[in-house]
């Protein structure tokens, strides 16, 4: 079929739109990566009170309070993306902290204090919402 001037029109308006999407798709995606880095290390910059000398545990289900800073140094968020989507990745380099999954999972005379997945859950959500919006819906 031979493509008239009117639709080879149409079909260059319709291929800005579709990169208009993608671009605003990947702002989207770029832009939640590095909120949920800061948020993470946020969460493990917080310090336990100190009672007696001791140092109080960090509640159990809530993000581990910061000691050494060894976990936070250890633990990031990384962004990749090609031509057919993008990547967040959090995690935590278990060769400079080697109890991270510990903390994450619980042990079994440890209740988990789970950083990562509490975070990637919030921000997967956000994500989902943000996609919504762009497609349309409410």
């Amino acid at each position: 079929m031979r493509l008239t001037k009117p639709e080879a029109e149409f079909s260059l308006k319709l291929g800005s739109f579709e990169r208009s999407l993608k671009e605003a798709f990947f702002s989207v995606m770029r832009r939640t990566a590095r909120e949920m880095d800061a948020s993470l290390k946020n969460s493990l910059s917080q310090t336990g009170a100190v009672v007696g000398g001791k140092r109080m545990s960090s509640p159990a289900y809530g993000a581990p309070y910061k000691v050494s800073g060894n976990l936070l140094s250890a633990t990031g968020v990384t962004y990749k993306e090609n031509a057919n989507g993008a990547l967040i990745r959090a995690g935590t380099d278990i060769s400079r902290a080697p109890y991270a999954p510990y903390l994450e999972y619980g042990t079994a005379r440890m209740k988990p204090r789970p950083y990562l997945l509490s975070c990637g859950a919030a921000y997967f959500n956000r994500i989902r919402a943000a996609m919504r919006e762009l497609k349309g819906e409410q």
